[in-house]
C-alpha cells in the first residue's frame, strides 16, 4: 500500500481544516526559537544574571505550554471532524493499523513543514527582536550569533509534539466504531469524574499543608493564599456554577427563547468544564506569576537599569502574545462548535423560534465561551492581589493585563458573532 501517496492526498484534501493548526504550530516553534536565542546567547548581561535567565525561561515555559495545549486541542478536534472520512476508508478495506500509519505520515509531513517555516521565521524575528532590544538599550556594538542549541531546542520541541499528537491520533481511532465509541465515552466520563474528585482531595491536602507550614514560615503565606484561590476556583467551576445554573434552569418564568438559551449555556458548561478551568487557571497563573517576579526584581534582586528595560520589553511581548493566543483558542472553540450549532439552530427554527430569539441564544452561548473564563480570572486575580496586599504600583500593571485580556476576547467574540449571525440569517 502506498502510505505516502494516501497521506499526501489526504493532506491536500484537508489542508483548509489545518490552517489554524499550521499558524499555531509555526508560531509556537518560532517563539521557542526566539526565547532560546535570548536565553542561550551572551546578550547584554543576560548570561551574568540568574534572575533574568529565570524570567526568560519562565516566560518561554508559559507561552510554549499554552501554545502546546492549543495545538493538541486543535489537533484532537480536527481528527474528530474527520471521523466520517476515517469510517469510509475502513469501509473500503483499510485496517486501523494501516490508517494509523497514514496518520503518522501525515503528522510527519505537517510538522516538517511547520519546522521549516518555524526555524526560518524564528531566525528572522530573533534578529529583528535583538536589533530592537539593542536600539531600546542604546547599544550598537553587539552581534547576534545563532548557535546549535537554538536549532536543537526547536527540533526537540517538534519531536515531542509529534509523539504527543501521534498518541492523540491513536486515541481518536479507537472511537471509530459505534460500540467502541459508546464504551470509550463511558470510560472517559468515569475517569473524568474520578479525576475531579482526586484533584479536589489533592488540592485540599495541599491547602492544609501550606496553611500549617506558613504559620511558622511567613514566606510561604503568598503561596498558601494562591493555592487557596486555585481551590476556590476549582470548586466554583466544577460544582458551584453548575448548581446555580441548574437552580435557575428549574424556573419556568423565562420565555421560551431565554429558557432554551439558558439550557444551551448549561450544556456548554457541563461539556467544557475542564476546558474552562484550564483556560482560567492558565490566565490566573500567568498574571499572578507576572506580579510575583516583578516584586522580586524591584524589591529583592540586584538588577541594573538595562536589565529592567530588557525585562519590561520581554514582559510586554509575552503579555501580548499570551492573551492573543488565549483569544485565539476561544475563537477556535466557537468555530469547532459552529457546525453543530448550525444544525441546532435549524431545528429550533423549525419548531417556531424566531431569528431574534436564535440571535439571543447565540449571543448567550458566545458570551459564555469568551467571557466566563475572563471574568472568573478577573475576579480571582483581584481577590488574590488584595488578599496579599500588593502595592498599588504592581496592582496597576495587573489591571492592564486584565483589560488586555478583555480586549482580545471582545475582538474574537465580535468575529464569532458575525459568523453565527450569518448562519441564522441563512435559515
Amino acid at each position: 500500500m502506498d502510505y505516502t501517496g494516501i497521506a499526501m492526498k489526504n493532506l491536500s484534501k484537508n489542508i483548509g481544516k489545518y490552517t489554524t493548526f499550521f499558524i499555531a504550530c509555526i508560531s509556537s516553534l518560532a517563539l521557542n526559537f526566539i526565547h532560546s536565542t535570548l536565553v542561550y546567547n551572551d546578550i547584554v548581561l543576560i548570561s551574568k544574571n540568574n534572575v533574568l535567565i529565570m524570567i526568560l525561561k519562565l516566560s518561554m515555559v508559559i507561552i510554549i505550554g499554552m501554545l502546546s495545549y492549543f495545538l493538541i486541542y486543535a489537533y484532537i478536534n480536527y481528527m474528530k471532524l474527520r471521523e466520517k472520512e476515517f469510517r469510509l476508508l475502513m469501509l473500503i478495506g483499510m485496517t486501523k493499523k494501516e490508517l494509523f500509519r497514514v496518520l503518522l505520515l501525515e503528522n510527519a509531513i505537517l510538522l516538517l513543514i511547520c519546522l521549516i517555516f518555524g526555524i526560518f521565521l524564528g531566525a528572522v524575528f530573533s534578529k529583528i527582536f535583538f536589533m530592537s532590544l539593542l536600539k531600546y538599550l542604546g547599544l550598537n556594538s553587539i552581534n547576534l550569533k545563532l548557535i546549535k542549541i537554538n536549532y536543537i531546542s526547536i527540533i526537540s520541541f517538534g519531536v515531542i509534539l509529534y509523539v504527543i499528537i501521534g498518541r492523540m491520533a491513536k486515541k481518536v481511532l479507537t472511537d471509530i466504531t459505534t460500540l467502541e465509541k459508546s464504551q470509550s465515552e463511558k470510560l472517559k466520563l468515569k475517569v473524568k469524574n474520578i479525576g475531579k474528585i482526586v484533584s479536589l482531595i489533592a488540592l485540599i491536602i495541599l491547602n492544609l499543608w501550606l496553611w500549617i507550614y506558613s504559620s511558622s514560615n511567613k514566606n510561604y503565606i503568598p503561596a498558601s493564599k494562591w493555592v487557596n484561590c486555585v481551590t476556590f476556583l476549582y470548586i466554583l467551576v466544577f460544582y458551584v456554577s453548575k448548581l446555580i445554573l441548574n437552580l435557575f434552569n428549574k424556573k419556568k418564568y423565562f420565555y421560551n427563547g431565554k429558557l432554551l438559551s439558558f439550557q444551551a449555556t448549561i450544556k456548554n458548561l457541563y461539556k467544557g468544564d475542564t476546558f474552562l478551568f484550564r483556560i482560567t487557571f492558565f490566565s490566573f497563573l500567568f498574571i499572578t506569576i507576572n506580579s510575583i517576579y516583578k516584586i522580586y526584581i524591584h524589591d529583592t534582586a540586584k538588577v541594573s537599569l538595562n536589565e529592567i528595560k530588557i525585562i519590561n520589553l520581554i514582559d510586554s511581548f509575552t503579555n501580548i502574545t499570551f492573551f492573543f493566543i488565549l483569544a485565539s483558542i476561544l475563537y477556535f472553540k466557537s468555530q469547532i462548535e459552529l457546525e453543530y450549532m448550525k444544525n441546532y439552530f435549524s431545528r429550533l427554527y423549525l419548531v417556531g423560534l424566531t431569528k431574534n430569539e436564535l440571535r439571543a441564544a447565540a449571543k448567550r452561548l458566545l458570551t459564555s465561551i469568551f467571557f466566563t473564563s475572563c471574568t472568573l480570572n478577573c475576579f480571582m486575580t483581584i481577590f488574590y492581589l488584595l488578599w496579599v496586599r500588593l502595592e498599588l504600583r504592581y496592582f496597576k500593571s495587573n489591571l492592564v493585563l486584565l483589560l488586555l485580556s478583555y480586549i482580545f476576547n471582545f475582538i474574537a467574540y465580535s468575529k464569532a458573532r458575525d459568523k453565527y449571525d450569518l448562519i441564522i440569517d441563512a435559515l
